[in-house]
């Protein structure tokens, strides 16, 4: 989904509306997936080699942006060269202008929307439980019924940082397996 609206964004009008709201969609999209899984981070990396590519690409550019197209059929001589030059360039500061504005919107966000799920859980899930002993005591003192001796609360960054560092750890760590694991291979053939 998040390619899906990234391309769709790359079809539209610079700075348009639609380009604007696509955009955000896909900011959106990232953030959900990566809410999900955190190798979804690698999405954003291959919307940032698309977008840095697309700087440099003319092809590439009139490939994902027909309406900027740069027409190479103008008049002969050094009227053509020049007139390719200076759409070039206009093309350029156009491009640069839309990466630096997607590396800043799609992230951010990305950001807001996998952060929004953690503000509720902090907020809702208040009491002491079995994952806490993963736990700093700091934290553990922030829930009812958990430790009761840390005069100095947390803040929701300082929760959010370590609940994430918590999980990534956990996640990295894992090296069992179970009966329903699968191989990328298996998949394609619901085995």
């Amino acid at each position: 989904l998040t390619f899906c609206f990234f391309l769709l964004y790359q079809k539209e009008k610079s700075f348009s509306k639609k380009w604007l709201v696509f955009l955000a969609l896909t900011g959106v999209s990232f953030g959900l997936t990566v809410s999900i899984k955190l190798t979804g981070l690698a999405t954003i990396g291959i919307i940032g080699i698309i977008l840095f590519t697309k700087i440099f690409s003319q092809k590439m550019s009139n490939w994902l942006s027909p309406e900027n197209y740069i027409p190479l059929d103008l008049p002969r001589g050094y009227e053509k060269k020049e007139a390719i030059k200076t759409a070039l360039k206009k093309f350029r500061i156009i491009k640069i202008k839309e990466t630096i504005t997607a590396i800043i919107i799609i992230p951010l966000i990305g950001f807001l929307i996998y952060t929004i799920p953690f503000y509720a859980h902090f907020n809702l899930l208040t009491k002491s439980g079995t994952g806490d002993a993963f736990m700093s005591a700091a934290f553990q003192s922030e829930l009812k019924n958990g430790i009761k001796n840390t005069p100095n609360p947390l803040t929701f960054w300082e929760k959010f940082k370590e609940l994430n560092t918590t999980m990534y750890t956990a996640s990295a760590g894992l090296t069992a397996t179970h009966p329903f694991s699968s191989t990328w291979s298996q998949w394609p053939f619901d085995k």
